[in-house]
């Protein structure tokens, strides 16, 4: 099999993210491609490289009450390929109020050239931050 890098994929965790959200992003992306190769145990070439990333790497609260452990910190990632914000799962204002220092970070990737993509009502996150303020034409 021919070897690829990785596409770099960041999922945003965030207290008050729904825990399903979270850990559903995080399989989709690390079985994408190798789950026949797990299956047959086999050597796994991962399509995606997938972390968690936090604020400070704290560990996550989500709205089920399920505490998760970040991967890494949002303010050491300076790019990916897609930055994934999935679903709020509490009161939205209240999760954008407790998590605005999130904000300047997916202002911040956004001036790179990282994809940033939300679930649900994750975009709220996009619409706090600006980012659907102009969408591109193209």
């Amino acid at each position: 099999m021919p070897y690829f890098k990785p596409f770099k994929v960041i999922i945003l965790g965030f207290d008050g993210v729904l825990g399903s959200a979270l850990t559903g992003a995080l399989d989709i992306f690390s079985f994408t491609g190798v789950s026949w190769q797990r299956f047959l145990d086999e050597p796994v070439e991962p399509r995606f490289d997938v972390q968690i990333a936090s604020l400070g790497g704290a560990d996550i609260r989500c709205s089920n009450r399920l505490i998760m452990q970040a991967h890494c910190d949002i303010q050491n990632i300076t790019e990916c390929d897609l930055l994934l914000i999935p679903t709020i799962g509490d009161s939205i204002d209240k999760v954008l109020s407790r998590n605005a220092t999130l904000i300047p970070h997916l202002k911040r990737l956004a001036d790179t050239k990282s994809d940033i993509a939300s679930n649900c009502s994750g975009a709220f996150f996009l619409a706090a931050a600006g980012l659907l303020d102009n969408p591109s034409s193209g």
